[in-house]
């Protein structure tokens, strides 16, 4: 990686907890008013479009705050953490980068035991993986995501969607 690169990467990383608290009081304001709007507006056309705006917002506030937790990572930290708990977190970015066309499903089950791991790592891959198959495959057919057993601890295992790519496996 290149110097302008890296250092570049370093200012969005620095930058992050402000953006996020940025991001954080305009969408509570935005929510707030939304709520009112969808409560109290004159008509029912009025406040299903209210409730509409404010699902929206929702999503747009957990796609940032996933993308700017990621950026706020320290990378290799590898804190003791049940991935039941940490890995989800990248679904709304998973859902944004393959779009509607290719659902993702995951399984969480056994990764409710605490372990050490990268869960940014893990993120990342599967954000690579995505777009890597953003795009290709049948409409509707998932990415699926999930967890095995493995030594000494846990796999996240992510298999494309009939892309003909590879399952990606990441050890935890």
């Amino acid at each position: 990686m290149d110097d302008a690169l890296i250092a570049r990467l370093a200012t969005l990383r620095a930058a992050a907890p402000a953006l996020q608290h940025a991001a954080n009081n305009a969408v509570m304001v935005v929510t707030a008013n939304l709520e009112l709007l969808s409560r109290s507006a004159p008509t029912e056309a009025a406040r299903r479009q209210a409730g509409r705006a404010l699902d929206a917002t929702q999503r747009l506030d957990a796609t940032l705050r996933a993308f700017l937790a990621l950026m706020r990572a320290t990378p290799g930290e590898k804190p003791v953490a049940a991935p039941a708990e940490t890995i989800p977190s990248v679904l709304p970015l998973l859902r944004a980068v393959l779009g509607s066309r290719t659902p993702v499903e995951m399984t969480l089950a056994g990764a409710d035991t605490p372990v050490a791991h990268d869960a940014a790592a893990a993120q990342v891959a599967l954000l690579a993986l995505a777009l890597a198959v953003a795009g290709k495959g049948e409409a509707g057919v998932p990415l699926d995501i999930a967890f095995l057993p493995a030594e000494p601890g846990l796999t996240l295992r992510a298999t494309p969607p009939a892309t003909g790519g590879p399952c990606v496996d990441v050890v935890l």
